[in-house]
C-alpha cells in the first residue's frame, strides 16, 4: 500500500487505482496512523494528481465511503474520529456540505464522538472554504476559543474564503506585513492555497515568480523560506507553472536557497503533470 503512494507520484500507478486500493485496504488496517496517513495520501493524490475533470468524481466516491464508515466505526474511537475529519476535508456535493454543517450544529450526532475545538474549526474551515457561511460565524467561533491557536484557525478560516478579495487581502498581508508571526503566516497561506479554488488562485502564479527573488531579502530567512515553500503554485498544474519556473531560474542573481526551493517546487510540478496524465489515460 505505501508503495502505491510512490508509484501514484511517480505516474507508474493512476491516482483513480490508488484511491481503489486505499478504499479497499483501510478497513483491513488495524493501525490508526496507517489509516490517517492512508487517508492524507488519498485526498493528496486527488488534489495533485488526479486528472482534473475526474477529481470531482473521485472527491464524492471518498466522501460518500467516509460518510458511511464514521456511522460505523466504533464511537468514540480514533478511526470514527479519522474518518469524520477525512469525510469533512473530502466533502464537495452540496449533500455532504449540508451533513459538515449538521454534524457542527448538531443536527446530525454521532454517538461517541466529541466535537471539540479542534473538530469544531475544522467543520467550519470546510464551509467557509465551500462559500456556505461567512465571517459572522468565524467572529463567533473565535470567540469561544479565544486563544493563541483560534486566533490562527481563525486566520485560516478567513484566507480560505472562494473570493478574489480574501485571496488578495491574504497575499498581502503575507508579503507585506512583517509583524505576522511565523506561526500565523503558515496558517494564512494554509487557507490561501485551496484545491478548489485553482481559478481563484492563477493570477498568483505570475505573482509568486515575482517576489520569489526578493523575498529573501526583505525578510528574516527563516519566513523567506516558509512563504517560498509554502506559496509556491502547487495546484496550478500546468506547462505555463514550469516554463515560469524555469525562466525564473534561468536568473543568474538568485540565492542558492530561493533556487533550490523553487527548483523543488517546479519539480513537483513536473511530477504532478505526468501523474495526471497516467490518471487520465
Amino acid at each position: 500500500w505505501g508503495a502505491s503512494w510512490d508509484m501514484t507520484r511517480d505516474a507508474e500507478m493512476p491516482t483513480r487505482q490508488f484511491l481503489d486500493l486505499t478504499l479497499s485496504a483501510i478497513p483491513q488496517e488495524e493501525s490508526i496512523g496507517v489509516v490517517q496517513q492512508g487517508l492524507r495520501q488519498v485526498k493528496a493524490a486527488l488534489d495533485q494528481y488526479a486528472e482534473p475533470s475526474w477529481r470531482t468524481t473521485g472527491l464524492d466516491r471518498l466522501a460518500t465511503t467516509l460518510g458511511a464508515w464514521m456511522i460505523d466505526a466504533e464511537p468514540g474511537s480514533d478511526r470514527q474520529l479519522a474518518f469524520v475529519r477525512s469525510f469533512v476535508s473530502a466533502s464537495t456535493t452540496d449533500e455532504q456540505l449540508q451533513r459538515v454543517e449538521d454534524i457542527l450544529e448538531g443536527a446530525e450526532v454521532l454517538r461517541g464522538l466529541t466535537l471539540d475545538t479542534d473538530l469544531r474549526w475544522a467543520l467550519l474551515q470546510r464551509l467557509v472554504s465551500a462559500g456556505r457561511t461567512d465571517l459572522d460565524r468565524v467572529t463567533a467561533e473565535l470567540a469561544r476559543d479565544n486563544t493563541a491557536t483560534g486566533l490562527r484557525q481563525a486566520a485560516l478560516a478567513r484566507s480560505s474564503r472562494p473570493t478574489a478579495q480574501a485571496k488578495a487581502e491574504t497575499w498581502d498581508a503575507v508579503i507585506n506585513d512583517a509583524s505576522l508571526p511565523n506561526a500565523m503566516i503558515g496558517s494564512m497561506i494554509g487557507g490561501f492555497l485551496h484545491p478548489d479554488q485553482v481559478e481563484l488562485l492563477h493570477p498568483y502564479v505570475e505573482k509568486y515568480f515575482d517576489i520569489a527573488a526578493t523575498i529573501w531579502n526583505v525578510r528574516t530567512h527563516e519566513i523567506a523560506q516558509d512563504i517560498l515553500m509554502g506559496l509556491f503554485p502547487v495546484y496550478s498544474v500546468h506547462q505555463s507553472t514550469v516554463d515560469a519556473a524555469d525562466a525564473f531560474l534561468a536568473r543568474t542573481d538568485l540565492e542558492p536557497t530561493v533556487r533550490r526551493l523553487v527548483s523543488e517546487g517546479r519539480d513537483s510540478t513536473v511530477r504532478a503533470l505526468n501523474a495526471r496524465a497516467c490518471d487520465g489515460s
